[in-house]
C-alpha cells in the first residue's frame, strides 16, 4: 500500500506539473488524503497530520508533516519529496515558517543548521544515530528555500525511485523516527538559546556583560522595533560623546562569556568557525542595510533588569543634554518652540500616553483606505473611540495645506521627508496631495482609453512634483543630513514663495477636444515598464508652463534658491500585444493617442485666490473634522443622523453628525463620523440608507426632492460593546465593514510599565493618508489582479497562492452557511492591495501573511454565531486551516490572531453552547 503510494507520486508527480501545474490535479488529493490517510492506517494512529502538494500552483516539493506537541519549538518528522522526483526522504529536522523566517532573516539557514546539529549531537551521544541514517538532504535543486530545508536535516534516511522497500520496513523506519522524535521532546535541553530567567541573570552580572555591552543593547531596546543598523547604534553612542565605529570585539567577547558562564553549546558558521553575534541578535537587510534585532528572550528579560548602565552615567555626569532637550526627545515637542513635531501618528499617541498594538494602528488605517466604513469592537475601555478620535485630530492638527501669514507672507507649505535624497540629492519628488489646494495637480490626472500606432489599451497619466533647491548650500544639506542621520522618516515643513508658484502655473493650454496626440520614443521602460516620460508636448493641454521655474524656499529659518517643475508620466495596463509592439520598434517614434475628454482644472483656484477668503476660513473653523455621536437606545430610523423637516417650524431640523457630512461635502480634508456603541440600537434601522450610499455611491434621500451625498473624504466609525443592553449586528452590517477587535491588557503589564510596543514601519506617509490612493476602492478584480501580477511568494505567483488561501476558507465556511460573495473577497483583495502598497511594493510578498491574518480576522470570523452543532466543526476546521500544523501553539501558526480568536471561541462554545465573534 505505502510502496505503491510513494511509486505513484514519483511516477506521476512531474508529468502533473508540467502538464496542468494547480492543486486541482488527482495528484495533490491523493497526496493530502489517500496517501496520508494510507500511512496513518498503517500506524494505527492519526499521527500524519497533514499531507501537501502546494497552494493553487504545484509546489517543486511535496510533503508529508508528524508534528508533536513540544517546547523546543519548531521540530518534526516529515516526509520531503525531491523536486526531481528522483526519491522522497524521510527526515527528523528543524524547520521553518514564515514568522521564523521572517524574524531570523539572513541567520535563518544558520539557526537551522545549529539546531539540528546540537540535537544531532544529543542523539549521538544517547547511541541513538544508525549507519542508515544521512545528515543532510541533496534537493537538486539550489534554491534559497531548498537551502533552508536541507540546512535543518537532524537525520535523515532516503528512498530511491524504483528501489522503495516494503510497507514494513517503511512504517518500521518511520516508527523509529517518531521514537526519536519523542526521545528528544522528553529529553534534550536546548544548550544554544537562552531563556528569559537565564538572560536576566547575565543581564545583572557585570562580570558577563559589561557596561559598554549593556548600553548597546539598551539603545537597541528603545529602538522601534527593538532593531538598529551599526551605524544608529554608533549615531546614538556619538550623541553621548562615545567616539566608536565597530563593535565586533565587544560582541564577541560578551558573547563567549554568556556561552561559558552558563555553560551553552558553541554556534557555528558554515566554515566551521564560530558565530557570537546570533547569540544576541536576529538579522536582516531592510532598505539597503544590515539590521539587528533584540532577541525576543533577551527583549523581554532586558525589560525586566534595573542597572544603571554606562549611558545613565555619562549622560547625568555631562551637559551634552540638557533638560529641555530630554523632554524633547522624549516627548517630540520642540520645548522652546512650542510647536508639535511628531514623526508619525504613533509617536502622537506616545505623547499622549496612549498604547495601542502597532497592528492595531496599521489595521484601522488600512482599512479606512479600503472602504470609508469600520466597526471597533473589544472591552469597554479598550481605546476603541479614542483611537478614532485620536486620529482625527491627529490629521487636523498635522494639516498643512496653505500658510497665509507666519512671519513668512506669501509662501505656502508642503511637507518634506528627511530622506536620503533630502541631502544626497538636494531635492525630492514631492508629496502631490499638499499640492491639491495650491495647484491642480490631481484634477490632470486620471485614467483613459489610448492607442498606440492603432493598438488599443488603458492608460493613466500620473502628475510628479519636483522640487531640487541650492546644491551649495551646505546649511541645508547639513541639516538634512543631521535629521537624516537620526530618523530618515521625519517629515518637515518647506516653504515655497506664492510668487513662483503662481509664477509657475499657466493659463495658456489648448482644448483637448476628446483627444491628445503625443510622439513618443520607444524604450525598455515602456515595454518593460509599462511607463513613459512623456514628451514636453503635454504641456500644451495643462496649466503648467514646461520645465523649471526658479522659487525660493525656507526650511526650519533656512533660506535657499530653489528650482520646482512638474513631471508627467504615463503608465498602461499590461498588454502583451501592445509591449511586444513597442519592443520590436525600441527606438523609434511612435503615436500615442489619449482619448482625453477633458480636464477637471478650469474652475480650480488655490485658496489665496478666493473672493470671500475670511469667509473660507470661519467655514474650517466652524467645528473640528469629527464629530462623536452616542448612539441611543430608542433609534428607529436615520432622523437621528441627517435629521428631519419640521413642518411645524417650517425648517429643517439638521443634527451635529448632518451638519459634519455637509462640512465634509464642502472641503477636501478628512472628516471622522464616530458613532459611539453604535449597536445600543438596531444597525439596520436607523442605518440601512448609508449602508446603501456606502455601497452604491447614490444620496440619501431626505424630504421632496432633497438628498445628502456622502463625500469620499467622510469616514464613518461604528464602536461596539456587547453587553445584555446591546442588539447582534445583521451578516448585512459585518458584510459592509472591517470589524477590528481590540484587545485587553493585563493589568499587571500596565501598572507596572511592562507593556512594550513597536511603531509601524512601512510607508508611514502612505499610511496615514487615508484618501491617498483611494480610487482602489473603485478597483474591480481584474484591476486588482494587475496590481500582483509580478509579485511572487517563494518563487510561485502570489495570486494563485492567495487565491488558493481565500477560497479553501471560503469552502469550510460555506458548510454551515457563513461563506462569503464577491463583495468580500474584492475588499479583501484591496486590503491586500494597499497592505503591499504600504509595504513598499515588494516584489517577494514575503510578509503577507500578516495581513491575510488581518482580513480573516476583519472579514471572514465576523459573522459566524450559532451553536456547537451548528458551528462546532466549523471552528474546529478553521482553527486548523490557520495553525497549518497539527502544534497548536500560537507562535508557529500560520495566522496567529485568528487562530487565536478560533481558539477562544472554542472555548466559549464548550463552556455555554453557543458562542458568537463579537461576544
Amino acid at each position: 500500500m505505502l510502496k505503491e503510494d510513494f511509486e505513484k507520486v514519483l511516477d506521476e508527480y512531474l508529468d502533473a506539473k508540467r502538464n496542468d501545474g494547480k492543486t486541482s490535479h488527482p495528484i495533490a488529493k491523493f497526496i493530502s488524503q489517500n496517501l496520508k490517510n494510507d500511512i496513518n492506517t498503517l500506524l494505527g494512529a492519526p499521527k500524519c497530520g497533514k499531507g501537501s502538494a502546494g497552494i493553487g500552483n504545484l509546489s517543486n516539493m511535496p510533503w508529508l508533516d508528524f508534528t508533536l506537541p513540544n517546547n523546543l519549538g519548531a521540530i518534526n518528522v516529515a516526509y520531503l519529496f525531491k523536486p526531481n522526483m528522483t526519491g522522497v526522504y524521510l527526515t527528523f529536522r528543524a524547520f521553518f515558517y514564515g514568522a521564523l523566517d521572517a524574524k531570523y532573516g539572513k541567520y535563518l539557514p544558520l539557526y537551522l543548521k545549529n539546531k539540528s546539529r546540537h540535537i544531532r549531537e544529543f542523539l549521538e551521544e544517547s547511541n541513538k544515530l544508525r549507519d542508515d541514517f544521512v545528515f543532510s538532504m541533496d534537493f537538486s535543486e539550489n534554491t534559497a528555500v531548498m537551502k533552508k530545508h536541507s540546512a535543518g536535516t537532524i537525520i535523515a534516511k532516503y528512498y530511491e525511485k524504483g528501489n522503495i522497500p516494503s510497507d514494513e520496513e517503511l512504517i518500521a523506519d518511520l516508527n523509529y523516527f517518531l521514537e526519536l522524535y519523542q526521545f528528544v521532546i522528553d529529553n534534550y535541553e536546548d544548550k544554544t538559546d537562552l531563556a528569559v530567567d537565564e538572560w536576566i541573570e547575565v543581564l545583572e552580572n557585570e562580570e558577563v556583560i559589561d557596561g559598554k555591552m549593556f548600553s548597546i543593547l539598551e539603545i537597541m531596546y528603545n529602538m522601534a522595533d527593538y532593531s538598529a543598523t551599526t551605524g544608529q547604534i554608533s549615531q546614538k553612542r556619538g550623541d553621548l560623546g562615545f567616539d566608536e565605529e565597530s563593535y565586533n570585539s565587544l560582541i564577541v567577547s560578551n558573547s563567549r562569556k554568556v556561552k561559558e558562564f552558563l555553560d551553552k553549546k558553541p554556534i557555528f558558521n558554515n566554515d566551521g568557525t564560530e558565530n557570537f553575534w546570533t547569540r544576541f541578535f536576529y538579522g536582516k537587510k531592510v532598505d539597503g542595510a544590515f539590521q539587528f534585532k533584540m532577541q525576543d528572550n533577551l527583549v523581554e528579560a532586558f525589560g525586566r533588569v534595573d542597572r544603571i548602565d554606562e549611558n545613565k552615567e555619562k549622560s547625568e555626569s555631562s551637559d551634552i543634554i540638557d533638560g529641555n532637550q530630554k523632554e524633547e526627545q522624549e516627548y517630540g515637542v520642540d520645548i522652546m518652540s512650542g510647536e508639535n513635531n511628531y514623526d508619525s501618528f504613533y509617536d502622537y499617541l506616545i505623547k499622549r500616553e496612549y498604547l495601542f498594538d502597532k497592528e492595531i494602528i496599521e489595521n484601522y488605517l488600512l482599512s479606512l483606505k479600503v472602504k470609508p466604513f469600520a466597526i471597533l469592537t473589544g472591552n469597554s475601555g479598550t481605546g476603541k473611540t479614542k483611537l478614532s478620535q485620536l486620529f482625527a485630530q491627529y490629521i487636523s492638527e498635522n494639516k498643512k495645506d496653505i500658510l497665509v501669514d507666519d512671519g513668512d507672507e506669501g509662501y505656502v507649505i508642503v511637507k518634506a521627508k528627511a530622506n536620503y535624497s533630502s541631502w544626497a540629492n538636494k531635492g525630492w519628488t514631492l508629496n502631490k496631495e499638499d499640492f491639491k489646494n495650491i495647484i491642480p495637480i490631481s484634477e490632470c490626472e486620471g485614467t483613459f482609453p489610448l492607442e498606440i500606432d492603432g493598438i488599443e489599451g488603458t492608460g493613466s497619466i500620473n502628475l510628479l512634483a519636483q522640487l531640487y533647491y541650492d546644491k551649495n548650500n551646505e546649511e541645508l544639506i547639513n541639516y538634512f543630513k543631521t535629521l537624516y542621520d537620526k530618523n530618515p522618516n521625519q517629515i518637515v515643513d518647506l516653504k515655497i514663495n506664492r510668487e513662483a508658484i503662481e509664477e509657475f502655473s499657466s493659463d495658456d493650454y489648448f482644448e483637448t477636444n476628446g483627444s491628445i496626440v503625443l510622439k513618443q520614443r520607444s524604450n525598455p521602460s515602456a515595454y518593460d515598464k509599462r511607463q513613459w516620460f512623456m514628451s514636453k508636448e503635454l504641456f500644451n493641454y495643462l496649466p503648467f508652463k514646461n520645465g523649471y521655474t526658479d522659487c525660493k524656499i525656507i526650511v526650519n529659518g533656512i533660506e535657499s534658491s530653489a528650482r520646482i517643475r512638474i513631471v508627467p508620466k504615463l503608465t498602461f495596463k499590461k498588454n502583451s500585444t501592445l509591449q511586444e509592439y513597442l519592443k520590436e520598434n525600441d527606438g523609434k517614434e511612435v503615436s500615442v493617442d489619449i482619448k482625453v475628454q477633458n480636464f477637471n482644472f478650469k474652475n480650480f483656484k488655490p485658496k489665496w485666490k478666493y473672493d470671500e477668503y475670511d469667509e473660507y476660513l470661519d467655514l474650517e473653523e466652524v467645528e473640528n473634522n469629527y464629530k462623536i455621536i452616542p448612539v441611543g437606545a430608542n433609534w428607529t430610523e436615520n432622523r437621528h443622523i441627517v435629521g428631519y423637516y419640521n413642518v411645524i417650524t417650517n425648517e429643517y431640523q439638521d443634527t451635529p453628525a448632518y451638519k459634519l457630512i455637509e462640512k465634509a461635502n464642502s472641503c477636501e480634508e478628512p472628516y471622522f463620523l464616530i458613532l459611539d456603541e453604535m449597536n445600543l440600537s438596531h444597525v439596520e434601522r436607523y442605518f440601512a440608507d448609508f449602508l446603501s450610499a456606502i455601497e452604491s455611491g447614490e444620496k440619501i434621500p431626505l424630504y421632496g426632492e432633497e438628498e445628502l451625498t456622502l463625500p469620499e473624504n467622510l469616514f464613518i466609525i461604528g464602536t461596539v460593546n456587547v453587553d445584555e443592553t446591546t442588539y447582534m449586528f445583521s451578516p448585512k452590517v459585518l458584510d459592509r465593514a472591517n470589524v477590528i477587535e481590540f484587545e485587553t491588557y493585563s493589568a499587571s503589564d500596565y501598572m507596572n510599565d511592562n507593556i512594550k510596543l513597536s511603531s509601524p514601519s512601512g510607508n508611514i506617509e502612505y499610511l496615514e493618508n487615508p484618501l491617498a490612493g483611494k480610487e482602489i476602492r473603485e478597483y474591480g478584480i481584474d484591476e486588482l489582479r494587475e496590481i500582483f501580477s509580478d509579485v511572487v511568494i517563494d518563487d510561485e505567483p502570489f495570486w494563485d497562492v492567495f487565491s488558493y488561501e481565500i477560497n479553501s476558507f471560503q469552502t469550510i465556511l460555506s458548510k454551515s452557511g457563513f461563506d462569503f460573495g464577491f463583495r468580500v473577497i474584492n475588499e479583501i483583495v484591496r486590503f491586500m492591495a494597499v497592505a503591499w502598497e504600504y509595504e513598499r511594493k515588494p516584489t517577494k510578498f514575503d510578509n503577507w501573511t500578516r495581513y491575510f491574518d488581518a482580513c480573516i480576522k476583519q472579514k471572514m470570523l465576523p459573522k459566524l454565531h450559532g451553536s456547537e452543532k451548528i458551528i462546532g466543526e466549523t471552528l474546529e476546521e478553521l482553527s486548523n486551516l490557520c495553525s497549518d500544523s497539527v502544534i497548536g501553539t500560537e507562535d508557529m501558526v500560520k495566522y496567529p490572531e485568528s487562530f487565536k480568536k478560533l481558539e477562544e471561541m472554542k472555548k466559549i462554545l464548550r463552556k455555554q453552547r453557543y458562542v458568537s465573534f463579537i461576544n
